[in-house]
């Protein structure tokens, strides 16, 4: 069996005596949607919910006494309480919306509810492509299916309901879709399955392979820049984190964790109950129960690749950050808003016939206008608007006394949150807490993700693929605090509670913990995986110098044992 993964270089070591030994390693990001909405006391007025929810009821509850839901976490009763108070769903415009109520019609048949859901979305040819199956098939999707929402019901820290993750998990929806595609490729229909696959990936950014054989009560968790290759095989009990990369014919077995950013090559072996660490690339076969991070292979596990981007600051990284240290913020004309507004509304898809809706995001657009600096309607700045009038709606919504109007609000932010996620690929709470200023990149491809007590400082940037997460499973304040005038590097994972000092720089694709209570100096880079500090800017400052020359000298040992 090869070495824990806290067993490497005693000096660096020391350097992380934070990191936990547990199976629950330093680099996990939990950064699930946090703090679901406290449930409405006051009676719902819409009929038509009270006629859906009872239709979702008695689905669920069939499945609940068949013993497909696990009976711990969500007895009968239990089960059906959760359904009737899911109230964050009460009001009907906003029902249209996010659930496209008017197109789910009466049923009392699982399979056909779930592929409703899924119709919505990725278009009524689901259903159709669906018709032909026999009874015991449609059975085996929605049973497996069924296993994927107790999955995530019971490994998100959120504990959010069933229906909740049924209508809103993207994750979940595209292991939805992925089993339909699964079952059109075991029948040769290949053509339809990558298809489907396809439309999959455009709407929910999970690119599964319809050959791909996924055991079922699997979890996908922020379902960005998700991608399981051709024949890989995944054991139930799996948790999946965004930007994970499964390669082609890779076997994971029960119950493995796969953290943010990590990559498997194809053809490896993972055991059963291993975690692999966020921001982690492993190219050897790990055994049971092990815990791993940084580069793992053959060649030798945890070994830092040094490259002079490790080492030193690029130029182009160090004007950027000099940019933040000198920028202003930028008062728009009134004609620039109404661009960006309506820009907003445009890409966002806000349905017409709900008025009240667009009058919200108009209402809370004009109250967020000091914070709205950037007049260029990239993807990025409008990602980075729609986020301010979440928290803006979020932070309204607790001055509320009355609990409707205040659910309502918070329906509100949520919605605004899924729908950036979806279209722009960013996933912030609205409990978050944003400067001003930021700078987000124009294009984002592969997610940002920031969790509900994260705050994030003035005239920041945070690049494409960064989290901002939770440090294992901890409940409460668990997201980081970045100071002012902070360049937070692509593909960079932050986690833990503690706080980046001001005008700080986290190098790209860096693994960095800062455990709560923590807080770096100012002026400082940290880089690697895991991090450590080589600053500030180690070319100008002599106390670097230990560092790198133990660096060195630890890679030419490692060359040597090769």
């Amino acid at each position: 069996m090869r070495s824990s993964a806290l067993s490497f270089a005693p000096a660096l070591y020391a350097l992380l005596q934070h990191v936990n030994d547990s199976r629950t390693p330093f680099a996990i990001a939990d950064v699930r949607k946090e703090e679901r909405i406290e449930q409405s006391k006051g009676s719902c007025a819409s009929h038509l919910l009270n006629d859906f929810l009872q239709t979702v009821s008695s689905s669920f509850i069939a499945h609940a006494d068949a013993g497909h839901i696990n009976p711990v976490k969500n007895s009968t009763a239990s089960l059906k309480k959760l359904i009737a108070q899911s109230k964050i769903f009460c009001n009907s415009t906003l029902l249209q919306e996010i659930l496209g109520i008017d197109a789910l019609t009466e049923t009392t048949d699982p399979h056909d509810f779930f592929m409703q859901i899924l119709s919505r979305e990725l278009g009524a040819g689901i259903k159709k492509e669906t018709m032909h199956f026999d009874d015991a098939k449609k059975e085996k999707i929605t049973n497996d299916i069924f296993s994927d929402i107790e999955k995530a019901v019971t490994a998100d820290p959120v504990q959010p309901t069933p229906f909740q993750v049924a209508v809103t998990f993207n994750g979940v929806k595209a292991l939805m879709a992925y089993r339909v595609a699964h079952e059109l490729w075991n029948e040769g229909k290949h053509d339809e399955a990558l298809m489907l696959s396809n439309n999959t990936k455009s709407n929910y950014h999970v690119d599964i392979h319809p050959s791909a054989q996924i055991d079922a009560g699997v979890f996908i968790d922020h379902a960005f820049d998700v991608k399981i290759g051709e024949k890989a095989k995944i054991a139930s009990g799996a948790y999946i984190l965004h930007q994970a990369k499964i390669g082609k014919g890779v076997k994971i077995g029960p119950n493995a964790f796969i953290g943010a950013g990590a990559k498997i090559a194809k053809n490896i072996t993972i055991g059963d109950d291993v975690t692999i660490a966020a921001g982690s690339y492993v190219d050897a076969n790990v055994s049971s129960e092990e815990t791993v991070f940084g580069f793992y292979s053959e060649a030798g596990p945890h070994k830092f690749v040094l490259s002079p981007r490790f080492l030193n600051v690029p130029q182009d990284i160090k004007d950027y950050h000099q940019s933040l240290l000198n920028s202003e913020p930028k008062n728009l004309s009134d004609d620039e808003h109404l661009l960006l507004l309506n820009k907003l509304k445009t890409l966002i898809r806000l349905n017409p016939n709900s008025p009240l809706t667009i009058k919200n995001l108009e209402e809370f657009y004009e109250k967020c206008k000091d914070r709205i600096t950037t007049p260029e309607p990239t993807h990025g700045n409008l990602a980075l608007i729609a986020s301010h009038i979440a928290v803006k709606v979020w932070q309204e919504s607790l001055s509320q006394e009355n609990s409707e109007e205040k659910t309502g609000l918070q329906n509100f932010a949520l919605w605004l949150q899924g729908r950036n996620a979806t279209v722009f690929n960013v996933d912030i709470h609205p409990a978050a807490e944003l400067g001003d200023n930021i700078k987000f990149p124009d294009e984002i491809k592969d997610g940002i993700v920031i969790g509900a007590t994260a705050k994030v400082g003035n005239n920041c940037y945070i690049g494409d693929g960064v989290t901002l997460g939770g440090n294992g499973k901890e409940q409460g304040d668990r997201h980081p605090k970045i100071g002012d005038h902070c360049y937070i590097g692509n593909h960079s994972h932050i986690l833990g509670a503690g706080q980046l000092g001001n005008k700080s720089i986290v190098m790209p694709n860096s693994v960095f913990t800062l455990p709560k209570g923590s807080k770096t100096a100012e002026s400082e880079v940290f880089s690697g995986r895991p991090a450590i500090r080589i600053t500030p800017y180690c070319e100008d400052k002599p106390e670097c110098g230990a560092i790198l020359t133990y660096l060195k000298e630890a890679a030419e040992r490692a060359k040597m044992e090769q």
